[in-house]
């Protein structure tokens, strides 16, 4: 299980800078020990860590091409962008081919973590049971291939995410603290419907099959507007499997 938290907005869809480790030319690489090293050319810097490592000179140089990568931090011009941890992920692979892309998928094969940034972040699961969560922003959300969950813990008002693929059997968790009128523990079945607006004083996430946005109403059918916090982008394909046993209030 590999966990990346985006610390800027990210919206790339393989993981940056790890492109370094096959081109290594004009990269320098400095504190090389059997836990780790540092990889780094004028703008960017990797801080790696691991197990196995080998330097090839005195600790400097470029790593031979054994050890295990589990952990990354990622700088762009001194900001920390990403971190990547409890990747497990062989160096010797990264040495030999710059596909960014086929790495990355890879690395995340399995039941990941993915978090965003307090942007707009673009974010990616790829295979197995992933949790989401975008964070702060207005985010994109591709679980991929696997049941997976979905996280909402900021304030719906200032943050929209879209889920690209909603399949039947994932789920969603939504903090209590940024949903008045919730508490902690599964959600009621009463306290969901599927329409355009609440019904009466005890709904409190709307599911509007028409635009595939979900709501969250404080209120029910009180004077308090809802507030949409999701959109399903695929409900022309009909989202008929939608209801309480899938929201989890933590």
């Amino acid at each position: 299980m590999a966990k990346f938290v985006a610390k800027q907005p990210y919206t790339s869809q393989s993981l940056l800078g790890i492109g370094l480790f096959s081109s290594p030319k004009n990269v320098r690489f400095d504190d090389v020990k059997g836990s780790g090293f540092t990889a780094q050319t004028t703008t960017v810097e990797l801080d790696v860590g691991g197990h196995g490592f080998k330097s090839t000179f005195l600790g400097a140089g470029q790593p031979k091409a054994v050890g295990t990568v589990t952990d990354i931090k990622y700088y762009s011009s001194g900001t920390l962008i990403y971190k990547l941890s409890d990747a497990k992920y062989p160096f010797h692979d990264l040495a030999d081919s710059n596909d960014l892309q086929a790495h990355t998928e890879k690395i995340f094969a399995k039941d990941d973590i993915i978090k965003g940034s307090y942007g707009n972040d673009i974010l990616y699961g790829y295979k197995g049971k992933d949790t989401l969560t975008g964070g702060g922003g207005v985010d994109t959300l591709d679980g991929g291939k696997g049941k997976d969950t979905y996280v909402f813990n900021a304030d719906p008002v200032l943050s929209l995410d879209t889920i690209t693929k909603y399949e039947k059997g994932e789920h969603f968790e939504l903090k209590a603290k940024y949903f008045p009128g919730l508490v902690a523990g599964e959600l009621l079945p009463e306290q969901f419907v599927v329409g355009g607006a609440a019904q009466d004083a005890d709904d409190r996430i709307i599911f509007n099959s028409s635009n595939g946005l979900l709501y969250h109403d404080a209120d029910g059918n009180g004077a308090l507007a809802p507030v949409a916090f999701a959109r399903l982008a695929n409900y022309l394909t009909g989202i008929d499997h939608l209801g309480a046993e899938d929201f989890l209030i933590i």
